[in-house]
């Protein structure tokens, strides 16, 4: 069962926030009924001790009225009530002085407890954002590690993916010849020991057997080589001015047993006219020969292979197209990766080819890409390009 996964940093706040809000609301409310119900308690005590001493005068008035009854209209009489009017008035006017300084210092005690508050939520908001500073910073330290460990395990698994591949393909790869030198070698030892047997045809097949395979052999290690060098970034380009057209047709004078074997036509679309490039020699003459030996080995019988030179305002460009196969579009990208092989199960190479092709021509500002064939109902066009200043 898939767990739930924790609420967004950001919810998580909004929703704190919004149960301390309404935390604050109830308790402004439960203050303002606490301070209301003081307040009624204080104006309650405070009539009930008006309404006593108003009983009080009136007890007294009553008994003064009642002994001055018999003075009725005299002088004294008349003298008693405007002195009763007279302290009336007093006692109106020392209420309401009172009444003012109650709301007065109700005024004054709410100001000291808004203030009161006010200081307190702050120093509240103070804490809360410390906290959350300090928790962020937490989060973002242990985000960092778990990133940084999820990060070496997966370079670990890679690693480990790539060194078994790696040694699964080498231990084939290498095996394979090693068997056939091995086979040449013991008829060779006995044609050695079989003077009756022995022709200079069969010695010369067994020699040439072993020194192909050895060449192959020591092809497939100096492309491993290259790759822990890629890897390193101890690759180094050695470039120099260098003719393009002269070291095309060379490299494709190279092939032409190979391509006759199969009955495959190479052509070229090179110019007369010399196309001078700053580039490592060497290494693009690795990139074209691996193009050019995929194309003779995925092109059947009958087939045509060209090879085409380009010189343009932006830079050069130089195509292998073949009538082969083709490339699926959805491999179009991963042909180029390490130990990419787009066929399974094909042995007649490590898949490292293109991968180092990339590697050198990206190394010399350029880019290699591969479509269909333009002219062929099928096919490929294997094209790089290398920008004039090198």
């Amino acid at each position: 069962m898939r767990k739930a996964r924790p609420a967004e940093p950001k919810a998580a706040r909004t929703q704190t926030d919004e149960s301390l809000g309404t935390e604050r609301s109830k308790t402004d409310l439960s203050l303002q009924k606490e301070a209301r119900s003081e307040e009624k308690k204080s104006d309650d005590a405070t009539a009930k001790r008006r309404k006593q001493a108003n009983r009080k005068v009136d007890e007294l008035r009553t008994g003064a009225d009642h002994n001055s009854k018999s003075e009725a209209g005299s002088p004294a009489a008349k003298n008693l009530a405007r002195e009763r009017l007279l302290l009336d008035s007093q006692m109106l006017e020392e209420r309401q002085e009172a009444d003012k300084t109650i709301e007065r210092e109700r005024e004054s005690m709410t100001k000291r407890a808004d203030e009161f508050f006010r200081v307190e939520r702050l120093q509240t908001d103070e804490d809360l954002r410390h906290e959350r500073t300090v928790t962020d910073e937490a989060s973002q330290v242990a985000a960092r590690k778990l990133a940084h460990e999820l990060s070496e395990h997966a370079f670990t698994k890679r690693a480990v993916t790539t060194r078994d591949e790696f040694v699964s393909i080498v231990s084939h790869d290498l095996r394979s010849p090693l068997s056939i030198i091995m086979m040449y070698a013991d008829e060779l030892a006995h044609l050695l020991r079989s003077p009756s047997e022995r022709n200079e045809a069969s010695v010369f097949r067994a020699i040439d057997a072993i020194r192909r395979q050895t060449t192959n052999m020591n092809l497939l290690i100096l492309d491993l080589l290259d790759v822990e060098h890629m890897a390193s970034g101890t690759l180094g380009m050695n470039r120099e001015k260098c003719d393009l057209t002269v070291l095309l047709r060379d490299i494709l004078r190279g092939f032409d047993i190979l391509a006759k074997k199969k009955n495959i036509t190479v052509s070229e679309d090179i110019p007369a006219l010399t196309c001078s490039v700053h580039f490592d020699a060497d290494r693009i003459r690795q990139v074209v020969s691996n193009l050019l030996s995929n194309a003779i080995k995925f092109t059947p019988a009958e087939g045509q292979i060209r090879l085409v030179l380009k010189e343009g305002a932006e830079g050069i460009t130089v195509s292998v197209i073949d009538t082969g196969t083709g490339i699926p579009v959805d491999r179009r990208e991963t042909i180029f990766e390490r130990f990419s092989q787009l066929r399974k199960n094909d042995r007649s190479g490590v898949g490292l080819g293109l991968y180092i092709a990339r590697w050198i021509v990206e190394a010399h500002n350029g880019k290699i890409f591969v479509q269909d064939n333009p002219a062929h109902s099928s096919g490929s066009d294997f094209t790089f390009t290398l920008p004039k200043g090198g």
